[in-house]
């Protein structure tokens, strides 16, 4: 083999078509070391030298190198989205990959939503991706794209490429699209509304590169079930998965991913190669994270956080075959031409995970910066009052855009206190931006006179207490900060938290107004964290102790705090966190804190609903934002508490019973006198009784002395009904009788028949129905003395129950004894016994024991009635009209 030395001597050999052998210099071939800069043409002779020498290049088996591609695409950007995906093969070129895979829908950003409809976009989608396949060349690539059947239905698809080769002998193989996957598994919860725009795909094919089968998927594809499409493509032979993915931000979800991938990992017992989408689209925020996972469950490489970058793995499948039943061996639908032999890689990128506060900031900031410069804006603005919501506003505003791109605006009157002031030109100085300070203390005091002289306002008081007069301060700030964002074209940056905008704790069309909410999904309490985290990242007082220590206030009359009108920030994030996060329901609720808080918490989150649709969008930072994630309607009469009067009330009743028993120094010990109002036993059938005598039974057995049951003789009631309810305490102690019968003609056969029989200690229950019961309650008025443990139970013999109602009857009753029983704190062997008889029929005996022992240590007769009613109410048929029964029973007599 030979070297010539003379470029334009080796230039002219060419051309001429001789080789000049003699003038030539031999040199070994692993010395050759001349670029094709310095000559060109003898790069020629080299390659078929390298080809001669050997007739076939090593291969390697069972090995692939792969490259995750974690891009940041901007929707209906073909040209730059093409830009930069050649921009990344040629990066994963450059070290040797065998194969990239790039996030969903690359081609055209995700979400693309109703641009999907129009047949122009969907063909440049087309244009774009037949472009790649002819460019690619020297690589295979996973792409996301959407495809269109011969139907006219669109799916959300990734295309795998072959790139095209050519051998050191100038032959090239062609390559192109070899196989399209679309997406099986739609997902239509929180941001997504796939099943608007796509048909469901799952294709499960096979390929194969260089011994190594490997299949594709998408997204949700691995979420979904024990048993997608993954599972099918691993049962075909598959052992590399490869996943393109544009999975929202929320805190901590990087670490649901991983959990996920490693699970599914270790199901297949493949590699995943989990390709995620960077950036920002709209509010929706896509934070990275991409990572490639081994069989075993390890992660073995990991991409950063909200941002651009290549990771690659050398994986080698011979390692992992499976253990056991040996597996399908694999139909590939194409071989890709087996990668050549290559030097390991160095330690594949590992990046660290971020922490909760880090993730947030990052994706504050990955929003903010994405929205202004993907729609093509110049600079931001917003209001910076001195409080920590703009603080935060504005120091994160910095990070994404530049000190010389944000603009603060201070507009105080005189209800904004000096330090407040103070804190703001502190903030605005520390980070460097343009700061003016314009009060409109005066342009207030014009409205406030003028409306004092307007004769549609006559008579109405204009004073610091009237909410309208209030909000003509953050009204008069927005019209001066729109003016100034309009006329100078900078985007108004809205200051707002979660907290405030889920219970209306903020003037529409004042401070709610703007062009971006860059914390509107986050909750008060982690806006202070957030601030405390930017001061240690930065290793500096970016925003004020003085600011971060201030008690909350919008600053809008004297001592004006948000105190005045909602519970603290520490209390009123968990109940918002647990309404809007966790869907939990006013009843749930109300066992943890209290009852009349969280009932005003959630009616002002569902009153203050038509504010938020016209809230500005913002970041998304938790699982349930508002926005796609919660789409409530504004008119909407639901009442999520059906047994508010319940909840509402007890504290009322409790304190009333509970007072009236006190002075009644001759019942000490005994129960207050109650009108109980409960619900009819079934009609005439025999089986009914049992069920009916429940509600006797466990009135017995709560009240632990026997009780005695006036009858009227117009109830008819059979030898077999009477028999039963006789013997329904028996199972509680056989040695006694607990309920004596009695039947009377009329109130004064009554009258006579109590008063005759009167045993001390005993418990007197009369059940009569619409008829006889106005004279009854006669009765107790002419001589409550007399009657003081007598109960009245009414009964509306004509509406007999039917044999389905028969649960409801049982809680009802069991229901009115209990709380009877609780507000004496009586918690005897016998009201045990009941109460745990009856929660089984709802709950494991495990949670009813652990109920009980909580019960009985704290003694809490509110958190013992909201569980009960929690655990068993819950679960009857009609609970309107238990509504009804229970409000009932609030009357005290």
């Amino acid at each position: 083999m030979f070297h010539i030395t003379d470029p334009a001597r080796a230039r002219a050999m060419v051309v001429r078509g001789t080789d000049d052998a003699e003038k030539a210099k031999w040199t070994p071939i692993d010395e050759i070391d001349l670029t094709p800069e310095d000559n060109p043409i003898h790069q020629r002779f080299v390659d078929i030298a390298k080809a001669k020498m050997k007739d076939e290049v090593p291969r390697d088996n069972d090995k692939m190198r792969i490259a995750v591609a974690q891009v940041n695409t901007r929707c209906g950007d073909f040209k730059g989205n093409k830009r930069k995906i050649l921009n990344y093969i040629n990066q994963a070129k450059l070290k040797e990959a065998d194969m990239v895979v790039f996030p969903e829908l690359t081609i055209t950003g995700y979400p693309p939503e109703d641009l999907i409809f129009k047949k122009s976009f969907i063909r440049r989608n087309y244009e774009i991706l037949e472009q790649l396949a002819r460019e690619i060349k020297g690589i295979n690539v996973q792409v996301g794209f959407i495809d269109v059947d011969d139907r006219g239905r669109a799916y959300n698809a990734v295309a795998i490429i072959e790139g095209s080769r050519q051998d050191a002998l100038g032959n090239v193989t062609k390559g192109g699209i070899k196989g399209i996957y679309r997406k099986k598994e739609l997902p239509n919860y929180a941001v997504f509304d796939e099943k608007r725009y796509f048909h469901s795909g799952g294709e499960s094919e096979v390929y194969d590169l260089g011994g190594v089968p490997f299949s594709s998927n998408i997204c949700e594809d691995v979420w979904i079930g024990e048993k997608s499409v993954y599972v099918d493509q691993a049962d075909k032979g598959a052992r590399v998965l490869l996943n393109s993915s544009a999975s929202p931000f929320y805190a901590g979800k990087q670490d649901v991913r991983e959990e996920l991938l490693k699970k599914r990992a270790r199901q297949t017992d493949c590699f995943i190669a989990y390709a995620n989408l960077a950036g920002a689209q709209d509010e929706v925020v896509f934070d990275g994270g991409s990572f490639i996972v081994d069989p075993q469950g390890n992660v073995i490489a990991r991409a950063r956080g909200f941002g651009e970058e290549l990771i690659m793995a050398d994986i080698d499948v011979g390692d992992y075959r499976k253990v056991g039943p040996k597996p399908k061996e694999p139909v590939p639908v194409h071989r890709f031409k087996a990668p050549r032999k290559k030097a390991p890689l160095p330690e594949p990128v590992m990046r660290e995970k971020l922490d909760r506060m880090e993730s947030l900031r990052q994706a504050i900031i990955t929003g903010i910066r994405d929205y202004v410069k993907k729609n093509k804006m110049d600079k931001v603005a917003l209001g910076l009052s001195g409080g920590i919501d703009s603080a935060i506003v504005a120091a994160l505003a910095v990070e994404a855009l530049g000190a010389d791109k944000v603009v603060a605006i201070s507009m105080p009157t005189r209800y904004n206190k000096e330090s407040t002031k103070a804190d703001a030109r502190k903030i605005a100085a520390k980070l460097g931006i343009e700061f003016y300070e314009r009060p409109i203390e005066d342009i207030f005091n014009l409205h406030l006179e003028e409306i004092a002289q307007d004769p549609m306002f006559k008579g109405l008081p204009v004073d610091e207490d009237n909410a309208a007069d209030e909000n003509l301060q953050p009204r008069i700030r927005m019209t001066k900060l729109m003016y100034a964002c309009n006329r100078l074209n900078y985007l108004l940056l809205t200051t707002g938290n979660k907290s405030e905008l889920a219970v209306g704790y903020a003037t529409i069309y004042g401070d709610m107004a703007g062009g971006f909410a860059p914390i509107m999904d986050m909750f008060k309490t982690d806006v202070f964290k957030l601030a405390k985290h930017i001061n240690r990242t930065k290793g500096d007082e970016i925003i004020p102790e003085s600011t971060i220590g201030a008690a909350p206030s919008a600053e809008l009359k004297e001592n004006h705090y948000d105190s005045d009108k909602l519970p603290p920030y520490e209390l009123l994030d968990q109940i918002l966190e647990a309404y809007i996060e966790r869907d939990e329901s006013v009843a749930e609720m109300s066992q943890k804190w209290d009852p009349e808080t969280v009932y005003r918490v959630v009616r002002m989150v569902e009153w203050n609903q038509f504010k938020r649709k016209q809230y500005p969008i913002g970041v998304k930072l938790t699982e349930r934002s508002f926005g796609k994630d919660r789409r409530m309607p504004i008119t909407n009469a639901f009442d999520d508490n059906p047994h508010k009067i319940d909840l509402w009330k007890t504290k009322a009743m409790l304190r009333k019973l509970k007072g009236a028993r006190e002075k009644d120094e001759g019942t000490a010990g005994s129960d207050p006198v109650l009108k109980l109002f409960a619900a009819p036993y079934p009609g005439d059938k025999e089986e009914g009784a049992g069920d009916t005598g429940k509600i006797f039974e466990s009135l017995a057995a709560l009240h632990k002395t026997p009780i005695e049951l006036f009858i009227p003789e117009s109830y008819g009631l059979s030898e077999g009904k009477l028999t039963a309810m006789k013997g329904i305490g028996k199972w509680l102690d056989p040695s006694k009788e607990f309920v004596r019968i009695r039947k009377y003609s009329d109130a004064g056969h009554l009258k006579r028949l109590l008063g005759a029989d009167g045993v001390t200690g005993d418990k007197r229950m009369i059940i009569t129905d619409a008829k006889n019961r106005p004279g009854l309650c006669e009765l107790f008025i002419d001589d409550i003395g007399v009657f003081k443990d007598t109960r009245l139970i009414s009964v509306d013999i004509d509406e007999l129950a039917t044999p389905s109602e028969k649960n409801i009857h049982r809680v009802r009753g069991i229901t009115l004894a209990l709380l009877a029983r609780l507000i004496d704190g009586d918690k005897t062997p016998s009201v045990e016994a009941v109460f745990k008889n009856i929660l089984k029929f709802h709950m494991e005996e495990s949670d009813v024991d652990l109920y009980l022992r909580s019960l009985k240590q704290d003694g809490d007769p509110e958190k013992a009635i909201g569980f009960f009613l929690k655990n068993v109410i819950k679960f009857s048929k009609i609970i309107a009209e238990e509504y009804n029964i229970m409000r009932t029973f609030w009357t005290y007599a």
